[in-house]
């Protein structure tokens, strides 16, 4: 679709290891008015798995990289619901125009189990609202990688993540020891879809005891915000979206890193 080599991916794929902070799958419809008036409906299907719940107000949908996409609760009209798992590892948040799950990456396992999770609530949801079009399907995923900061350049630190095509341009600059951050952002469309992918070097750290860590990103926003997509055709539309989200995590990410991927660790998934 955006002329990415397709890499074969078998169903229910999953890396051993991941760098996923948050993946998150989200759609659009057109204004419903009720997710208000059947509010406590709402809840009874959803308080067993969700037992957090806050109110969502209007206008108050803030991005942030930590937790994407998180919908908080200010003064103003009310046009929502934020439902947590009692872990906060799971977020679903429905508002009158939108519903997220966004699932932090140690509790996601690979697409076909998280969608199954998130379709299983949106047809019990819509048994209540009656969307019959939705008009924009999403997925987004983003990783972070994480290294000890030293007086090696990070270009080099670079280089264990991304492949060299990627990344060949900061090697030109002079003192790249003294790079702090050099985020690329890079915006595709191919009708009817987007998609937006940023990655580098962030201009932020975390202090450890081990010492200053910094932090490189690669995130994966891939959208039909033109589509009027049937609930019977969720599945297809998202999985399309995913293929080519992992396409695009296969061709930045280099072959050493994506090997230990595959052989090392406990944990779950990437962008599969």
């Amino acid at each position: 679709m955006f002329g990415f080599p397709e890499v074969n991916r078998e169903k229910n794929f999953h890396y051993k290891t991941n760098f996923l902070k948050t993946v998150t799958f989200q759609i659009n419809y057109a204004r419903n008015g009720n997710i208000i008036e059947k509010a406590l409906d709402i809840k009874k299907i959803l308080l067993n798995s969700f037992p957090n719940v806050k109110d969502i107000n209007q206008g108050e949908v803030i991005i942030k990289l930590e937790k994407t996409p998180i919908l908080v609760s200010k003064d103003g009209t009310q046009c929502g619901y934020e439902f947590r798992t009692s872990d906060n590892n799971k977020i679903l948040s429905i508002t009158t125009d939108t519903i997220n799950f966004t699932i932090n990456g140690e509790s996601y396992l690979n697409f076909e189990t998280s969608f199954r999770e998130f379709q299983n609530y949106l047809f019990e949801i819509n048994s209540l609202l009656n969307i019959n079009v939705f008009n924009r399907v999403a997925v987004r995923k983003i990783n972070l990688f994480e290294f000890l900061e030293t007086e090696e350049a990070s270009i080099n630190f670079l280089s264990m993540i991304f492949n060299n095509n990627i990344i060949e341009n900061l090697s030109n600059f002079p003192n790249s020891n003294n790079i702090k951050g050099s985020l690329v952002k890079v915006d595709y469309f191919n009708d009817p879809f987007d998609l937006k992918i940023s990655y580098g070097l962030l201009n932020r750290q975390n202090i450890t005891k081990d010492g200053t860590r910094k932090i490189a990103t690669l995130d994966l926003d891939m959208f039909n915000k033109t589509s009027k997509t049937k609930i019977e055709d969720i599945e297809a539309e998202m999985e399309k979206i995913n293929t080519n989200i992992f396409n695009v995590f296969e061709y930045f990410i280099n072959d050493e890193l994506k090997k230990n991927m595959r052989d090392n660790g406990e944990k779950h998934d990437e962008n599969s």
